[in-house]
């Protein structure tokens, strides 16, 4: 049989490792953007706090949507929007833009989880798919442990706006692997034979 599979689970460990790489970088950042942007400790607090508030509300709506569009379709959608959003972050230049963009972020981050895992329940058979949504959590782990010492080197380099940019574009990149080749069903993979199907 094909391994197809394995491919696939590697896909949606890299997007749940780019989700905490956007999501990590803007703590790093803070206090850059707090200085750069005169932003009290309060008002960054605002910034964190609107994100949590829009993913929150928008989990089960677009959860909801994977299992009603397909999971690629709101995979593309969810990791472009984040992608963009995460570009738009180092643009900002005053708390307002920041909160708006924040909040735009965390509604198109929200439901990335359970449509990664309703992808690997489609692709992988019932004895495996606990293995398999433990290595997508790990991705999500692994994310959160690489992203400090990757954003403070970016920043160093590029400065914290440039690190949102590169952070956005590592996003957009993956989304266009996704389009290209994920499928939703393994059965129009052209990749995958009878037996992995089996």
């Amino acid at each position: 049989p094909t391994r197809v599979r394995y491919a696939v689970l590697a896909l949606m460990f890299s997007a749940a490792f780019i989700t905490y790489l956007d999501r990590v970088c803007i703590s790093v950042a803070a206090p850059l953007m707090q200085s750069d942007l005169h932003l009290t400790q309060i008002q960054f607090g605002w910034v964190f706090t609107v994100f949590y508030i829009a993913y929150g509300v928008m989990e089960l709506p677009s959860a909801w949507l994977g299992d009603r569009w397909g999971q690629r379709r709101m995979l593309i959608r969810i990791v472009s929007g984040w992608s963009v959003f995460t570009i738009l972050t180092g643009t900002v230049r005053s708390l307002g833009t920041l909160l708006v963009t924040r909040t735009v972020f965390g509604a198109a981050e929200a439901g990335a989880f359970p449509t990664l895992s309703r992808a690997l329940s489609r692709w992988f058979p019932l004895g495996e798919r606990s293995r398999a949504n433990g290595v997508l959590w790990m991705g999500a782990r692994t994310g959160g442990a690489f992203a400090p010492p990757i954003a403070v080197a970016l920043m160093s380099a590029v400065g914290w706006r440039g690190a949102f940019a590169i952070f956005g574009s590592v996003g957009l990149t993956w989304v266009l692997a996704c389009f290209l080749w994920y499928r939703d069903n393994p059965a129009d993979h052209p990749a995958v034979n009878a037996a992995e199907l089996d």
